[in-house]
């Protein structure tokens, strides 16, 4: 089969959708499935076989759809999804969307696009699939979701020497709560440092923000970067204090890695975390700073966590369960 994966996002909103897009289609190519992925210059989804790199137009996505002729095609936005629907019926009428925004209130726009536009939905954890069938009133049955695996070491990486460190990863945007960690990094009893990674429309006043409250010697500032790994090894505790999510890929990354995660119990990031880390209300910076304070003074205490978070995503997040869940949803955009 071939399937062809549309993102025109612009790298200011680049995210967990762009890492997700390069990895399925690797796990397509590995399902023995024939995979292109178009995408902005420079997008992580390019790093992927099959990548290529695209303008957002129109005319460059019938180009493609023409050379490609796929079986399926997968928007990841919702622009992408009018620009199938401009291409006609035919190989590309069969269409999906893979949504990484959970809703927050019912869209008339949202629900003619699924019923008029898709075949299935593929979203990446429960939460998403009950928010996308209530809201949007799409049938249970046309919402697939696909979880997320990641490849786990042997064993969780050594507590890190030096001093105390919090690594947040993800888009500089009020969804994903970087500003409710700057006040809990305010509220702290352990002087802690701070890696930001990732760019946003509010990343001008989260930098003045941190500024304001004394942070600014605190924090690196990094936008994407290729490799997370060498952050990952530096941290003590990876911090999700999302408002909303509809999973938590940067979590379960750090999980696998042995890194302890403190996270906003809010949209999928419950489902991702479990008992492999310590969860808080969302929009909480009193709560999010007591948990990291608690796991930053106690050695012992981070080093179960991390346990717990290593053996959760090597039990849980298997590729065989990803591998059979993309099975499913492909077999459901085709029915």
């Amino acid at each position: 089969m071939k399937v062809m994966l549309v993102n025109s996002s612009d790298p200011a909103r680049w995210g967990g959708a762009e890492v997700w897009m390069a990895h399925a289609m690797g796990v397509l190519a590995d399902l023995g499935h024939a995979c292109a992925g178009l995408a902005r210059a420079a997008s992580p989804a390019l790093r992927a076989a099959g990548g290529r790199e695209w303008s957002g137009s129109g005319a460059g996505l019938a180009a493609a759809a023409r050379e490609f002729r796929p079986d399926v095609s997968v928007a990841l936005q919702h622009r992408d999804l009018r620009l199938l629907w401009g291409l006609g019926e035919g190989r590309s009428g069969r269409r999906a969307m893979a949504r990484f925004l959970v809703p927050r209130r019912p869209s008339l726009k949202r629900r003619l696009y699924y019923r008029a536009m898709c075949r299935s939905v593929w979203v990446p954890s429960e939460h998403a699939r009950e928010r996308i069938a209530g809201l949007d009133r799409v049938p249970r049955e046309r919402v697939h979701v696909i979880p997320h695996s990641v490849t786990v070491p042997a064993a969780p990486r050594p507590d890190p020497a030096g001093a105390p460190t919090l690594l947040f990863v993800g888009r500089l945007a009020r969804e994903k709560g970087a500003d409710v960690l700057l006040e809990a990094r305010a509220r702290m009893r352990v002087p802690a440092r701070m890696i930001v990674i990732g760019r946003g429309s509010e990343e001008s006043a989260l930098r003045a923000r941190a500024e304001a409250l004394g942070l600014g010697s605190w924090i690196e500032w990094h936008a994407h970067v290729p490799d997370l790994a060498p952050f990952l090894e530096r941290a003590h505790v990876a911090v999700c204090p999302s408002r909303m999510e509809a999973s938590g890929l940067f979590a379960l990354e750090a999980m696998a890695r042995g890194v302890p995660v403190a996270a906003a119990r809010a949209g999928g990031l419950p489902e991702i975390v479990g008992d492999g880390g310590a969860l808080v209300p969302a929009e909480d910076p009193a709560a999010l700073a007591l948990a990291l304070d608690r796991l930053l003074a106690s050695r012992e205490e981070r080093l179960a966590l991390a346990a717990r978070a290593h053996r959760r995503a090597l039990e849980v997040f298997t590729p065989g369960e990803e591998q059979a869940a993309l099975r499913r949803a492909l077999e459901g955009t085709l029915a």
